[in-house]
């Protein structure tokens, strides 16, 4: 384990947390691939020695990377079961990020039931 992860781990354990919420950016123009993908795969494996529970939080890379084109909400569900299937040790996401607000849907006529639908079939 590196200095810094060590450090990171040791001072998550010295407040008395056990958990870290991890975010993970949706890139609309790239939908397969995971963002910064070989820095979760140091990550993870270092949490799990450490017993710290991993959360993702999901959201678009930009404000209105869900909403301003059609069927980026099906690709957006998508990539988030991608990265349960690919992350099988992390079984708690935070889908979006405050989609209820304008800045990310101003129209707010899209559904964000989608992906809880889809992910829920994992």
């Amino acid at each position: 384990m590196n200095d810094y992860a060590s450090w990171f781990f040791d001072s998550l354990g010295d407040l008395g947390m056990t958990e870290n919420r991890v975010s993970v950016s949706f890139d609309a123009s790239d939908p397969a691939t995971i963002q910064n993908r070989p820095a979760l795969d140091t990550y993870l494996p270092l949490a799990a020695l450490r017993g710290t529970r991993v959360v993702f939080s999901v959201a678009p890379s930009k404000a209105k990377g869900i909403t301003e084109t059609p069927g980026t909400v099906d690709s957006y569900a998508t990539y988030v079961k991608l990265l349960a299937e690919t992350y099988p040790t992390v079984t708690d996401f935070i889908v979006g990020n405050e989609p209820n607000q304008p800045r990310f849907n101003p129209a707010r006529t899209t559904s964000f039931s989608a992906p809880l639908r889809i992910i829920g079939r994992r």
